[in-house]
């Protein structure tokens, strides 16, 4: 895209963003990551970004860093809301359109509205399951070496769709439809502006034409059940939220020891105690990569310990906590101390995300163009390495593609950027089906010239 329609993009409420995680942070940062996020906040004040076609400009909100007013209009005339998790107040802060309201979620998240909160749209729809294949992989606690990849399922999305007049307003990012979201939790929301007949909340719904996409194909209308727990206040769920916010502040320990063939025991053992819980609420914590069943209830006013045996592939430092009060349920992620890993953990990861010598090639590429312009090459390029895939082993992907032109363009334009190219051949030195034939041939004095401009 032209330098013009890039400018559009405001940036500043994401840097702003990565200035503040740092500080607040529950435990303590390493001087050199925080020197890289302020790298990153940095780079992201000046860079260039292409705009979605039919979006005429864009900008970010942070929420959790300090206080910020809530980014809805106070009018509208078509609205469309797609929210996984709702609560009364979020959806009580909406503007009432004078035309049109659409609000999208799940069953058991609408089936605990108040009928009266719902009631204020005009159409309530849910994904149709027909929309959301299943896959087995997904209840697999063990994912195989090939493929530790788990399709997502169900409904994900954020979006909020604002029309007025030739005039739309489309938020999208991490927040969801509830008070949490909005009050308490640190969340980004990218705001999109564009025209009713590109991105409205009738060509969303209906897609513009028989041919295109609609949105509207993957719905189908919601039914409220008779016995429906209703939740009337977010007092619960706001509770809830200060008890997990209390709990991911106590420091957990995971100690990795080697168990029969690739796998492991894992003790996670929290340094104190958690925090008491109230009567009535219960909480429960499992690795992010196991399933709830694998986990432990977790006591108030009583430390952690946990173990549990995985795989290579679901050795994680990173915790789900769930809490339940009642009907209302929260869940957060923890972040322990992994220690005692196997060494090469980091490099057999990568093998296993990578996989073959076109994948890296595809990965490559993509740490080396970071340049607006470089986006309508880059994706030819990507094409002629899928194309190469359907009809060779992998093997002969190397000549096919420009690497050294590629390589060169980094080595002028950004030298650094090749240090993430090192790492990446560094780690990946042993693994000869990942590394393309003869990419030694090219690399090395590159990266030659690359040190020697930087001593």
């Amino acid at each position: 895209t032209d330098d013009d329609n890039s400018a559009d993009v405001d940036t500043t409420g994401i840097s702003e963003l990565l200035r503040s995680l740092c500080a607040i942070a529950i435990l303590p940062v390493d001087p050199a990551q925080q020197a890289r996020v302020e790298s990153l906040a940095a780079d992201l004040s000046h860079q260039r970004f292409a705009l979605p076609d039919g979006v005429a400009s864009a900008r970010f909100h942070s929420f959790g860093i300090e206080t910020t007013p809530v980014p809805f209009p106070p009018s509208c005339d078509r609205m469309l809301v797609v929210s996984p998790f709702l609560s009364p107040w979020a959806l009580d802060a909406l503007p009432q359109p004078s035309t049109m309201s659409v609000l999208v979620s799940r069953t058991e998240e609408l089936d605990a509205m108040p009928l009266n909160v719902l009631d204020r749209f005009d159409d309530v729809h849910v994904l149709d399951p027909l929309a959301s294949p299943t896959d087995d992989r997904a209840t697999d606690t063990n994912p195989p070496a090939d493929d530790p990849g788990v399709d997502l399922e169900g409904l994900h999305a954020k979006l909020y769709v604002f029309e007025s007049g030739d005039d739309v307003v489309m938020l999208t990012g991490s927040a969801n439809a509830t008070s949490a979201a909005f009050k308490h939790n640190v969340e980004v929301l990218a705001e999109l502006t564009a025209q009713p007949r590109d991105a409205g909340v009738v060509a969303l719904l209906d897609g513009g034409s028989e041919d295109s996409g609609s949105l509207s194909r993957l719905l189908i209308p919601y039914t409220r059940l008779d016995d429906a727990p209703v939740r009337t206040d977010d007092a619960v769920a706001d509770r809830l939220d200060q008890i997990r916010r209390a709990i991911a502040a106590v420091p957990i320990t995971a100690d990795v020891i080697a168990a029969e063939g690739d796998t492991f025991h894992v003790r996670y053992s929290s340094v104190e105690p958690f925090p008491p819980f109230p009567d009535g609420v219960e909480a429960r914590v499992w690795p992010v990569t196991l399933r709830s069943a694998d986990g432990a209830v977790a006591v108030g006013a009583a430390s952690l310990d946990l173990t549990v045996t995985v795989s290579f592939e679901a050795l994680t430092a990173f915790l789900v906590v769930e809490l339940v009060d009642g009907d209302a349920t929260t869940r957060g992620v923890l972040r322990t101390d992994l220690r005692n890993a196997p060494a090469d953990r980091g490099s057999r990861l990568l093998r296993l995300l990578l996989g073959d010598a076109s994948r890296f090639l595809r990965y490559l590429l993509l740490l080396l163009a970071d340049e607006t312009s470089d986006r309508f090459e880059l994706t030819e390029l990507l094409d002629k390495i899928d194309a190469t895939d359907q009809n060779t082993d992998g093997q002969s992907v190397l000549p096919t593609v420009p690497l050294l032109e590629a390589l060169l363009r980094a080595l002028r334009r950004d030298p650094k950027r090749l240090e993430q190219v090192d790492r990446l051949v560094t780690d990946l030195a042993d693994e000869t089906d990942i590394l393309p034939p003869h990419f030694g041939e090219i690399w090395q004095p590159v990266w030659a010239i690359a040190q020697e401009r930087s001593s």
